[in-house]
């Protein structure tokens, strides 16, 4: 089964929610609420759009999550300018 999973969609693009505000010209607030709250077909499309992917990108498998849990890396936003960071342990 697939579920909506904004943060990860932009996390792989490499975005901050902060980047998706000023792309969609909205507040940082009005995006977070967006990505916590993105229910309408209308704001998935818009999001995907400012994302710069496929509204089919915000989709994520349970499969997709449950094989990648061991080699998943920790992610955590710079304090200084928001970007996200990614941390991966090899064993």
């Amino acid at each position: 089964m697939k579920h909506l999973d904004i943060k990860r969609a932009l996390n792989i693009k490499g975005l901050t929610i902060k980047e998706l505000a000023e792309r969609l010209g909205v507040t940082y607030n009005g995006a977070r609420l967006l990505v916590v709250n993105a229910q309408t077909l209308a704001s998935l499309e818009k999001i995907a759009s400012a994302i710069g992917i496929d509204i089919t990108d915000l989709f994520f498998s349970d499969e997709e999550d449950s094989n990648k849990e061991e080699n998943k890396p920790i992610s955590f936003s710079c304090p200084y300018c928001g970007k996200p960071l990614n941390l991966h342990i090899n064993k």
